[in-house]
């Protein structure tokens, strides 16, 4: 089943009917959530002094569910209630009167902001302030003791959601600045902003046993590409297969000052099991692309529309290209076979928008989001922007791979697919290119345009997580990226 991500009224549905389903309350369904955390907790941490910040809603109920357990496992544990605005739920209720002081469990109430300050550095800080249903930005009191909580130098770990964060759009207002985060169930669209980084700086998402059937009757917002489900997809080679079959590719990529853009995208949608590639750049980078890679073919730039074209089954047309070449690709007719379109190819359409109407039904732009600002006109921020490329998809029914940290992958139906593979040692020249090129292997193998990016995203980020047991994030090379995608492969099948 997909990971889905789920916005928070959905989340709410569907712990209701949760609770409908199995016959609990909702205390039973907080206990769960509490005993979820801190069996996570003490595998990570042991023998520590913790200070859980309770706001006094359902998240709070959480953290004092989860300092009566740890309690259990000799942690020293101190709950701070925050002062609340709102209307304290029963559940926080009924566990407040649960903690057994006789337990080594301190409480504070009506506490000094200025004694936030004197916790042991050593100590673990857990946030259960806010939840999900934070809809506003978080100012006044709330905000300050959040500020005097981020001030401190201890490692922070939030409870499903770090208090203050919006779960769907950015956050204006303050926030907890987490070193990690427990997700219940799902992960939240705000973990995959950059402009959340300092807030999210690492999470998980752990089941609290929600009902499938409650979660089959909500349509998820986005989800997150989960490899079994790659599994499932993949194309395995016959005993009896020849390179024909495996698809014949054409990258055109590559210009005098970038001839090195070509050969990263070629070489790529080699190894990513396209049978036959064809690389159509200068004559002046031919030299090199046999010195690094001999088993990809070389057309010269101004041959590309001879007889040849009607046996490619994708093209990739941008990387490292000249203007004028891609002008000269787009002036004459393109065959109407998936087409990728990365680097100068979006830059140059984006500035010459009729040519568009040349481009071929099956069509993916794979533009980092400095592209997709030319592409659209717009620059904002990075929640704004995914709802502006999902609108532009569904306007031009063209496909996107919007890169960054969780690459997006979106359908003309508004689908969205993020990855969590990769690193941030693929912010490095040639990485986009490599990425263009498995794209097109895996369409010249016949797999289906969302197929095909949702399996080159995840096998070029996991490429790069494997090169790391050699390389660091600072040393990485797309060269390295391709190297790993055999590896990559191959732990695609271990589940």
């Amino acid at each position: 089943m997909p990971i889905n991500i789920f916005h928070p009224d959905q989340i709410l549905r569907i712990e209701k009917q949760t609770m409908v389903e199995q016959n609990i309350s909702a205390e039973v369904l907080m206990e769960r959530a509490g005993q979820v955390f801190t069996d996570w907790f003490i595998q990570k941490y042991q023998n520590k002094e913790i200070h859980i910040f309770c706001g006094q809603g359902n998240n709070g109920g959480d953290g004092l569910v989860i300092g009566r357990f740890l309690s259990l496992y000799f942690y020293k544990v101190n709950i701070w209630i925050v002062p609340w605005e709102s209307n304290t739920s029963p559940e926080f209720i009924v566990n407040l009167n649960k903690l057994n002081t006789r337990q080594g469990i301190q409480i504070f109430q009506n506490f000094e902001f200025d004694s936030i300050s004197k916790i042991p550095a050593e100590a673990i800080i857990i946030d259960a302030i806010l939840g999900t249903g934070t809809n506003r930005s978080v100012v006044g009191v709330m905000a300050q003791i959040i500020d005097k909580i981020n001030a401190l130098p201890n490692l922070k770990v939030s409870v499903d959601i770090p208090s203050g964060l919006s779960a769907s759009e950015i956050t204006e207002g303050a926030a907890i600045k987490a070193d990690w985060t427990l997700s219940f169930e799902f992960p939240k669209l705000a973990f995959l902003f950059p402009e959340n980084q300092d807030y999210v700086k690492n999470w998980e998402v752990e089941s609290i046993g929600l009902s499938k059937n409650a979660e089959l009757l909500e349509t998820p917002a986005f989800r997150v590409t989960d490899q079994k489900d790659l599994s499932k997809i993949y194309h395995p080679r016959t005993r009896f297969s020849y390179k024909h079959q495996n698809g014949h590719a054409l990258i055109v990529a590559g210009s005098s000052n970038m001839c090195g853009a070509g050969i990263l995208a070629a070489t790529a949608c080699l190894r990513s099991g396209a049978g036959l590639v064809r690389l159509a750049t200068l004559e002046s980078c031919k030299a090199s692309l046999f010195a690094q890679q001999a088993e990809i073919m070389f057309c010269p730039t101004e041959l590309i529309f001879q007889d040849q074209r009607k046996h490619y089954q994708a093209i990739c047309m941008g990387p490292g290209l000249d203007e004028e070449v891609v002008e000269y690709f787009l002036n004459h007719p393109i065959p109407d076979i998936p087409l990728l379109i990365d680097a100068e190819g979006i830059r140059f359409l984006a500035q010459n928008p009729r040519f568009f109407a040349k481009l071929p039904s099956q069509c993916v732009f794979t533009p980092h989001l400095g592209e997709l600002s030319l592409l659209l006109g717009l620059k904002d921020d990075s929640y704004s922007m995914l709802q502006a490329a999902i609108d532009w998809c569904k306007e031009t029914g063209k496909h996107m791979v919007l890169k960054g940290a969780y690459t997006a992958c979106i359908a003309p139906n508004g689908e969205v697919w993020f990855n969590h593979t990769g690193n941030p040692g693929l912010a490095t020249a040639g990485s986009g290119d490599v990425l263009s090129g498995i794209i097109t292997g895996l369409l010249a193998q016949s797999y289906s345009m969302m197929d095909a990016m949702r399996l080159g995203v995840w096998l070029h980020g996991k490429a790069a997580d494997l090169a790391l047991e050699l390389q660091s994030h600072e040393s990485l090379c797309a060269s390295d990226v391709s190297a790993y995608l055999g590896r990559s492969y191959k732990v695609l099948l271990e589940v």
